[in-house]
């Protein structure tokens, strides 16, 4: 997986999860990039697994701007994930969307097979969102046996306030994601979810999966050691 680029300084926290309060705004018809396909041959193919887990992933959506709207880090981490151009491959809807593309299987890390996530701006206007080092505010939710949607990765928290700033999307660009292909014993429904506001998040398109009830458990986290000093995420 691509990690981040770090820049030594001190970082704030941020935490984002699901809220019933918060308004949703479905990404619309959206489900598919009908022109990326799957470039893994079948012999990489056979060399992937679906990812079996019992605990809440920490998200892992970088992204920075292009070069024309990077702005000088003041301490956060920048990530190498600069935003590409919309082509003609990509669906003829307007707005800003994510989307699940199950269609465009990928190679998510060294032995786990994943797809790809999107984050497209089709709209006449920049997107300005929130992130920190580098890492937006995307989490993956699952109905729960109540039929209500629960996170099942999580944001972690940063010690410094150098940590949060602002990444911007333009107009006719994209971000693309690999997410990983889970796998589990609770059959239900998987979106991915994006804060924009303290008043709105993005909702990604829908699709069938299997995952581990344990994965719905917030207290149930993958966790994190820093490693030095600079790294200011411990959980």
């Amino acid at each position: 997986m691509k990690k981040p680029i770090y820049i030594p300084l001190f970082f704030v926290a941020i935490y984002a999860c699901g809220s019933k309060n918060v308004p949703q705004e479905q990404s619309g018809q959206v489900d598919k990039i009908p022109g990326h396909k799957t470039q893994l041959s079948e012999e990489e193919m056979k060399s992937l697994d679906s990812l079996n887990i019992h605990f809440q992933l920490r998200g892992d959506c970088y992204a920075y701007s292009s070069d024309k709207n990077a702005q000088p880090s003041n301490g956060e981490a920048h990530s190498p994930n600069l935003p590409k151009k919309v082509d003609d491959s990509f669906p003829k809807k307007k707005g800003l969307y994510l989307v699940i593309n199950q269609d465009e299987l990928v190679q998510y890390d060294e032995a786990i097979l994943g797809c790809k996530l999107y984050l497209v701006n089709t709209t006449d206007t920049i997107a300005k969102l929130h992130a920190s080092d580098s890492r937006l505010y995307i989490v993956a939710e699952a109905l729960n046996e109540k039929n209500e949607w629960a996170p099942i990765t999580y944001l972690p928290s940063s010690g410094c306030g150098n940590s949060s700033h602002t990444v911007i999307l333009d107009k006719q660009e994209y971000w693309e994601f690999l997410i990983p292909v889970f796998k589990g014993n609770f059959k239900t429904k998987l979106r991915y979810t994006l804060t924009l506001n303290k008043e709105k998040r993005l909702s990604s398109n829908e699709i069938p999966v299997f995952i581990n009830k344990e994965q719905l458990d917030p207290e149930n986290k993958q966790g994190h050691t820093p490693t030095n000093i600079m790294d200011p995420y411990n959980d």
